[in-house]
């Protein structure tokens, strides 16, 4: 099997834990024998995690749909095949819904949480159906659960894609 995951290198400090969830899988998924793609913007980066994980690592911005559909693309020349895609493109800047003046933070959140989520479905799930297999998990965020008014902005878009990958 293969798995492309996007958004998996590993950072100190204070982004450690937004984004050890995406290394996790992308190295439970590499330890069942799964071979793996992962991508990142910083390839200092990007290269420890792919060394760490035994994973191809691919510099890649999925935060538009050129770049979404480039990675996907890439990870499948590069592994030959594509069995499993794993997105997650990051979120917005966080704050309170009721701090948000201006609509152009929501257009932003959506083009990062949804459309590039569904730019990378739409180069993968081809190949999967070509195959008659394939899985698509999305990794959004716990707001999805607790749609709040407190941090609305981050929420509005992370509730669109668990929805859009749900149905």
């Amino acid at each position: 099997e293969t798995a492309v995951l996007c958004g998996a290198p590993w950072f100190e400090g204070v982004f450690a834990q937004l984004i050890a969830r995406r290394f996790a899988t992308a190295r439970a998924l590499a330890n069942e024998g799964v071979e793996v793609a992962i991508c990142g913007r910083d390839e200092v980066s990007l290269d420890a995690a792919a060394t760490r994980i035994g994973a191809v690592g691919l510099v890649a911005d999925v935060s538009d749909a050129e770049g979404a559909h480039g990675f996907v693309r890439d990870a499948h020349a590069a592994l030959g095949g594509l069995d499993i895609l794993v997105t997650n493109a990051g979120g917005p800047p966080p704050g309170r819904f009721a701090d948000v003046s201006d609509p152009e933070e929501y257009r932003r959140a959506f083009e990062l949480n949804c459309l590039s989520i569904i730019a990378m479905c739409a180069e993968a799930v081809p190949l999967m159906q070509a195959q008659q297999w394939g899985r698509v998990l999305a990794i959004t965020s716990i707001a999805v659960f607790m749609v709040t008014l407190d941090n609305g902005e981050v929420r509005t878009a992370d509730v669109r894609d668990a929805n859009l990958t749900t149905a």
